[in-house]
């Protein structure tokens, strides 16, 4: 029986967690080449782990420093052989849940809320998105930050918002391997 190096893997873990796969690969995006790009995260959710009976939940926070156009947060669970997504838009306030149903022809079910308001800024969200992970629950949460004159930053204008997703979002895939995206929109 091989022994595990628990040093090593948190080492692993603190340093891969807050990055983005290839073709990003790093703590930040600061270029997108190509229009509808997707940048996931290394880090998976392991919805069984967290949903069995745990006292506490999963945060995940990603800062939009600059943002040209438009973006999104999912959490998908393809890669577990699943076939559904809940997207959340910060721009909108609006949770998109989809689920396929058939591969040929293509047949996608969906439902579309709006529990936020539209953020009225006239510019691409800037600021903070999130998702918290508890039991059977899945919140996106959004602070968008607003620009004055002289392009200085001033925190927490606007609202501060949270959306709550129950486990439906992906029926009978309560203990799947999910990824999380972020959708952006080529570059300006």
């Amino acid at each position: 029986m091989s022994r595990v190096d628990w040093k090593v893997r948190y080492h692993h873990f603190k340093h891969s967690v807050p990055t983005f796969c290839s073709p990003f690969s790093g703590r930040e995006i600061t270029s997108v080449a190509h229009p509808d790009e997707v940048a996931y995260l290394r880090c998976r959710l392991c919805t069984d782990v967290v949903a069995e009976g745990c006292s506490q939940g999963v945060y995940l926070e990603v800062e939009v420093a600059s943002n040209s156009d438009n973006l999104s947060m999912a959490v998908v669970d393809f890669e577990a052989g699943g076939c559904s997504s809940v997207t959340f838009s910060p721009d909108t306030g609006a949770v998109i849940r989809e689920r396929k149903v058939r591969e040929a022809p293509r047949k996608v079910e969906g439902a579309y809320i709006q529990p936020l308001p539209t953020v009225t800024t006239g510019r691409p969200f800037h600021g903070l998105m999130g998702l918290y992970l508890y039991q059977d629950r899945l919140a996106f949460f959004r602070r968008h930050l607003c620009l004055q004159a002289r392009n200085r930053t001033i925190p927490a204008c606007g609202d501060v918002g949270m959306s709550r997703q129950d486990a439906s979002w992906a029926p009978g895939r309560r203990r799947a391997l999910c990824r999380i995206l972020i959708g952006l929109r080529a570059d300006a």
